[in-house]
């Protein structure tokens, strides 16, 4: 994700894990480069308003403020900020 540094997106996530270190290391052993929340367990709020039920989910959000993609798995995360990006460029 570091070849798009610059560009016009951003990348979400939310973690409902209940541990923090877990999450925490999870962050780092996957270098996630982006802001994700704990938002500690799936009855929280944010978790049902956002549908979040696996860890991590993922947004791409465009220049807009759009979410344009929700729920991303890693391997398709850079795929899809390409694909953004590529229709942005249009």
């Amino acid at each position: 994700m570091e070849r798009f540094a610059d560009k016009p997106f951003v990348v979400l996530g939310v973690n409902n894990d209940d541990d923090h270190e877990a999450a925490v290391t999870m962050i780092a052993a996957q270098k996630m480069t982006w802001r994700s929340w704990q938002t500690g367990g799936v009855e929280n709020p944010i978790n049902q308003r956002w549908h979040v039920n696996a860890w991590p989910t993922t947004y791409v959000i465009d220049a807009k403020g759009i979410i344009r993609y929700a729920r991303v798995p890693g391997p398709y995360l850079e795929h899809a900020v390409a694909t953004l990006l590529a229709e942005a460029a249009k």
